[in-house]
Order: C-alpha cells, then sequence, then structure tokens
C-alpha cells in the first residue's frame, strides 16, 4: 500500500464515523460498517509494522 492510499483509508474512517453519528443507521448497517472499519484499522496498523520491519532489515 502506498503513503496516498493510507491517507485516503483514514479520511475514510474518520468520514464513515461521522456519518454513522449523523445519521441514525439501522442496527445491523452499524455492526457491519464497525466490522469494516476495524478491518481498515487493522490493516493501516499492519502497513506501519511491516514498514518500520522493512527499515531495520535495511539499517541492520
Amino acid at each position: 500500500m502506498s503513503n496516498k492510499l493510507s491517507v485516503y483509508l483514514v479520511l475514510l474512517l474518520v468520514f464513515g464515523m461521522a456519518m454513522i453519528s449523523i445519521f441514525d443507521f439501522s442496527y445491523i448497517v452499524q455492526k457491519i460498517y464497525y466490522f469494516i472499519e476495524m478491518l481498515l484499522l487493522i490493516a493501516i496498523v499492519y502497513e506501519f509494522l511491516y514498514r518500520y520491519r522493512l527499515k531495520e532489515k535495511r539499517r541492520g
């Protein structure tokens, strides 16, 4: 994943949370959306950890 993609994912997360708080979706839709957001957060965290490991390997 590139840097731009990460920025877009973070913006999507923030925008999605704002949309959920503004519009009152049904209970099931909220649960599905929160599940997708958790997957996105995990993907972003994993990407940063992966990049950090690559940098450490290059130094070492």
